[in-house]
């Protein structure tokens, strides 16, 4: 067990809750009253929790535990977020709010693994890893990250087991040595391949519901300069595009396509980002600076995602003449992995065209056979036409199977295709995405695939036992492990009552 773990498990639970840094500043705490806290891209879960905690020790989460036994409450917890699914609330829980948990301990130089705790912040991790090995001409890096957003912690990740832009990747799981687990009953456990295996696969990808998290050992890998490759392609060149792509070398890479509903291009344009490396002293180090690159600023960011609510043709163009400016630029095979991301977009958007009803995007992620994705994608593009459905942006990308978690949503070498649906916050808007993502989980469903459970809870109980013949497992595992229910969030709650009916 590792320096920062073992520093810290012994120094007590002498915090007391309920007051000092514990507290998120300026939440209320009446219990009478509680506390609204909501996910900050789709803000569709907003939830009443008791309190909102922020411990900035590891040992605190002992005492935390400790008091919702006393209170028969149960415990829920975030990080960023940015989980639409209500994975992070609880309704009447007591909220813990990790990100005051944000410490990283020893790296180890020889093994490539760092000990962090679970609250930090992606970019956080990689100023400290660039700090601690400033003098390294190839340092150790993350492997991967969530894109689309920074805010995001690792212990998250682990939570969802994500995955990125990585082409020959597995999920989040294949970067996890171990992490250290607080059970129900009040346990420290360490958790690997090696050490209650069985804890491993089912905390990670296990949304919070197996206990909470004090550090992770993350797997890094030695920093890569790589070049971005930029071609304007269609759906179905995708295929031959990649395998090129993966024989020359390349790490990372997506196909962002266009979601001009009434174009030719529907669905099938696209503009195909690969990332390869290149051989140390073939560049300048200037090359890697932001002055010498092409880069969206934030009023840029505001003014094409604003297009892409209300002109998705123009947008596509807009946005493939800017990639275009970026091809052959040089980046860092880890930062290249982070992302502008808005998160007031909503109000940027409604200021610009101002909607009668509120909105927002909520994403869903779906998953078919490589060798399916052209038929896949002329079924949902029929699909999407026919049922009028709002997609304001999507990608795709590409994973390896992920052979480890008890609940895998990466069952096999998959195409992942991500698709943002504009959902109108009113009653039938919300029906009308319901209907919308079951349709799409069906379309993924038919061709042999899956679907991501993070993004919403939409998907009927067919469609769950079909993407995950272990759910039902996975439900059992909880209760035999955490009877009292201490561990809790409303996604769990849903997904309890469909199961029991």
């Amino acid at each position: 067990m590792s320096s920062l773990w073992s520093r810290r498990r012994f120094l007590g639970s002498a915090a007391l809750l309920g007051g000092g840094s514990l507290l998120l500043p300026g939440c209320r705490t009446s219990e009478s009253v509680g506390v609204q806290v909501n996910d900050v891209h789709s803000r569709l879960t907003s939830t009443r929790v008791r309190e909102v905690l922020r411990p900035d020790r590891v040992s605190e989460l002992r005492t935390v535990l400790r008091r919702a036994e006393r209170r028969r409450l149960g415990i829920s917890m975030a990080g960023g977020r940015h989980s639409m699914g209500a994975q992070a609330f609880g309704t009447d829980s007591l909220h813990l709010d990790l990100t005051g948990l944000r410490r990283v301990g020893d790296l180890d130089t020889r093994a490539g693994i760092v000990e962090v705790e679970p609250g930090i912040y992606w970019p956080e991790l990689m100023a400290e890893l660039d700090r601690r090995q400033a003098a390294e001409d190839a340092p150790w890096c993350i492997v991967q990250k969530q894109t689309g957003a920074d805010r995001l912690t690792i212990g998250g990740a682990l939570a969802a087991n994500v995955h990125g832009r990585g082409l020959e990747f597995a999920p989040f799981i294949q970067d996890v040595a171990s992490f250290n687990l607080l059970t129900a009953e009040g346990e420290w456990i360490e958790c690997s391949r090696a050490k209650h295996p069985d804890w491993f696969a089912l905390a990670i990808g296990g949304y919070g519901l197996f206990g909470v998290v004090g550090s992770v050992r993350l797997r890094l890998m030695r920093r890569e300069i790589v070049r971005r490759a930029v071609k304007a392609t269609t759906i179905e060149a995708l295929p031959s595009r990649l395998d090129a792509a993966l024989a020359s070398g390349a790490l990372y890479g997506d196909f962002q396509f266009s979601t001009a509903t009434e174009t030719e291009g529907f669905l099938r344009d696209g503009v195909f980002s690969t990332y390869h490396p290149v051989p140390a002293g073939s560049f300048r180090s200037e090359d890697l600076t932001p002055a010498g690159k092409q880069v969206l600023s934030t009023e840029q960011w505001s003014r094409l995602i604003t297009l892409a609510h209300s002109d998705r043709d123009r947008a596509f163009r807009s946005y493939l003449d800017y990639y275009r400016t970026t091809d052959g630029q040089l980046y860092e095979s880890d930062r290249q992995q982070l992302s502008t991301y808005l998160p007031d977009y909503h109000e940027v958007v409604a200021r610009a065209l101002r909607p009668a009803v509120p909105q927002s995007l909520v994403i869903t992620e779906l998953y078919v056979p490589r060798e399916r994705l052209v038929e896949f994608f002329d079924r949902v593009r029929a699909e999407l036409r026919t049922h009028e459905v709002d997609l304001v942006y999507g990608v795709v990308r590409w994973i390896e199977a992920d052979v480890e978690s008890f609940l895998p949503w990466a069952k096999d070498s998959f195409a992942c295709v991500i698709f943002n649906l504009n959902v109108k916050h009113s009653a039938e808007g919300r029906a009308k995405a319901a209907r919308d993502f079951r349709r799409l989980i069906d379309c993924s469903l038919d061709f042999g695939g899956s679907y991501y459970l993070t993004y919403h809870r939409h998907a009927t109980r067919e469609q769950v036992e079909s993407a995950y013949p272990n759910f039902r497992y996975m439900l059992e595992e909880k209760e035999r492990r955490d009877p009292a229910g201490r561990w809790t969030s409303d996604w769990h709650r849903h997904y309890r009552a469909l199961f029991e009916g």
